[in-house]
């Protein structure tokens, strides 16, 4: 009997992760091994300045928790939000809006 691989719930985020800051053009930085941090930032290209947009814990593959800094990060984070629902059967994602007043 052969038995085929699926990828684990690591690799199912990172390619969400990937995937998402790459339609949306965002630059993605993974910091981590056991517990990865993903924050993904726009970078301006003439001075390489990068502000954090929104940052995802690994542990969203069971809270949906996205957390979202900067207003222009919100299109690529409901996209991750969504992708979180479908890819890992959460019931609801939860976008936290932690941007300044």
């Amino acid at each position: 009997m052969v038995r085929t691989q699926e990828p684990s719930d690591d690799e199912k985020l990172d390619r969400i992760l990937e995937d998402a800051a790459q339609r949306h053009g965002l630059k993605l930085v993974t910091t981590g091994w056991s517990r990865k941090t993903y924050d993904v930032f726009d970078e301006d290209p003439e001075s390489r300045r990068t502000t954090l947009l929104f940052r995802v814990e690994s542990f969203a593959t069971t809270s949906g928790e996205v957390t979202l800094f900067k207003q222009t990060g919100e299109a690529c984070a409901r996209e991750v939000a969504e992708s979180l629902e479908r890819t890992f059967e959460i019931e609801e994602a939860i976008l936290i809006d932690r941007q300044p007043d």
